[in-house]
């Protein structure tokens, strides 16, 4: 893969396996936004993503976001935990008071991504590390499930069965039944 850091920094010390991760994690997002950036530029066309992908590491999980596709983490003692922030003007709105938490559902800015892949030569992306135990789940989604799904109903999801597949199907058919808007992609790992 383009941009996997190669070891010629290690004059300067050797960086922790965690630093090597997030840097390969960081570098592989800034490929993939490139690869966009790029194709808009030769076709004339306005294309853009968001993206959330994970790497798991011995008992650490990995985390690089851009945008408002998001990760979950659950597990049957803590419950269900959001990983990501979302890059959008409502989510900003809730940082600084300015909107209730549970008022982004309906806010007509929470569709209003102000950090996506592809409209900038370098985008800047979020890293987040957490430690992980075996059978804890790790859920990926776009917005068309937590727009219409909410956290409770997804950690209700999760509770009751640990079969990865049909857990997906579960949650994308929840975003279904409640009128889902947009596309709904799930991804559900279970940690072994």
């Amino acid at each position: 893969l383009a941009g996997v850091p190669q070891p010629t920094h290690y004059l300067q010390g050797t960086p922790s396996s965690e630093k090597i991760l997030e840097q390969w994690l960081r570098d592989a997002v800034q490929q993939a936004n490139r690869v966009i950036y790029h194709c808009n530029a030769d076709y004339d066309i306005q294309m853009a993503s968001t993206l959330t992908v994970t790497l798991l590491y011995k008992r650490q999980l990995y985390v690089a976001s851009v945008g408002d596709s998001r990760a979950y983490y659950y597990s049957s003692t803590k419950g269900l935990q959001r990983i990501t922030s979302d890059h959008t003007l409502a989510a900003n709105l809730v940082e600084a008071n300015l909107l209730q938490p549970d008022e982004i559902y309906l806010s007509a800015k929470r569709h209003q991504l102000y950090r996506s892949l592809g409209q900038t030569y370098h985008v800047t992306v979020d890293i987040f590390q957490l430690e992980v135990e075996p059978n804890d789940l790790i859920v990926l989604c776009t917005d068309g499930l937590w727009h219409m799904v909410r956290d409770e109903r997804i950690a209700e999801l999760l509770s009751d069965n640990n079969d990865v597949q049909k857990l997906a199907r579960l949650l994308v058919n929840a975003a279904n039944d409640a009128d889902g808007e947009g596309n709904t992609s799930v991804i559900v790992a279970c940690v072994q």
